[in-house]
């Protein structure tokens, strides 16, 4: 995420303190509230910036941020709310790709097991239905 911060700066070339307040403008919550609460935020030094905002993220510079364990988690949580509207779906399917494609990269789950995942994440009364209309 830095990194591509990084390069749209360049190729913008805002102020340091500009490229921190277009950051924050990508951001969902609850990441949105953790990354306001730092102090890193109110400087105007982008390494600085950076180097604060990553120690809210313990390991997230090994590479760690997800494993399947997490997708499963997200997933279970996902299928515990009904989908309302587009903009739902859209949220999910933006999360379950960024994780999955995480981890897909890197050979930790296969495409099987991933796409059994993602329609496991719909309600059960969607899969239901779904299920009727096959």
């Amino acid at each position: 995420f830095f990194d591509e911060m990084e390069i749209l700066g360049r190729e913008c070339h805002p102020s340091a303190r500009d490229q921190i307040l277009h950051t924050l403008c990508y951001l969902d919550e609850p990441d949105h509230s953790a990354w306001m609460n730092s102090p890193a935020v109110a400087g105007d030094n982008w390494m600085q910036f950076r180097q604060g905002i990553m120690e809210i993220y313990p390991r997230a510079e090994d590479g760690a941020w997800f494993n399947v364990n997490n997708l499963e988690v997200f997933v279970e949580d996902n299928a515990a709310i009904p989908m309302l509207d587009w903009f739902q779906f859209g949220k999910y399917y933006q999360n379950f790709l960024t994780r999955s494609g995480w981890l897909l990269t890197r050979c930790l789950i296969s495409y099987r097991e991933c796409n059994k995942l993602f329609i496991s994440g719909f309600h059960i009364d969607f899969c239901n239905q779904l299920h009727t209309q096959l």
